[in-house]
């Protein structure tokens, strides 16, 4: 699996890393997924930003396989989860990750949860 990050520099932004959910479930696996709509983030609505979402994918046991946002900010919070991806980090330990608030990156951890 690619650890890669792919970058589009629109707006809103668009980043991901790792396998989609479709990519998954070609590969046979059962996956879990995570998605949080950007409208539920303070920053988010802040900045205007509310037609994106943060979306997790994760095998059955939680071991994070990828990420797709779409987003303000996306390239930018996009190295956290590769990172992610890369450790076979499960989602309770991104959820249980501190994010400042408020701010963008705190999507991952509330998408985790």
């Amino acid at each position: 699996m690619s650890v890669v990050p792919s970058c589009v520099y629109t707006y809103p932004e668009i980043a991901s890393v790792g396998l989609s959910q479709e990519q998954a479930k070609e590969h046979g696996i059962d996956v879990v997924v995570k998605k949080l709509p950007t409208g539920s983030n303070g920053k988010s609505l802040i900045a205007g930003g509310d037609g994106g979402f943060v979306k997790l994918v994760a095998a059955e046991d939680g071991t994070l396989l990828g990420a797709q946002l779409v987003c303000d900010r996306a390239t930018d919070m996009i190295g956290e989860l590769a990172v992610a991806v890369r450790m076979g980090l499960k989602l309770e330990d991104v959820a249980a990750t501190i994010h400042p608030h408020p701010t963008f990156v705190e999507m991952i951890g509330q998408a985790a949860k």
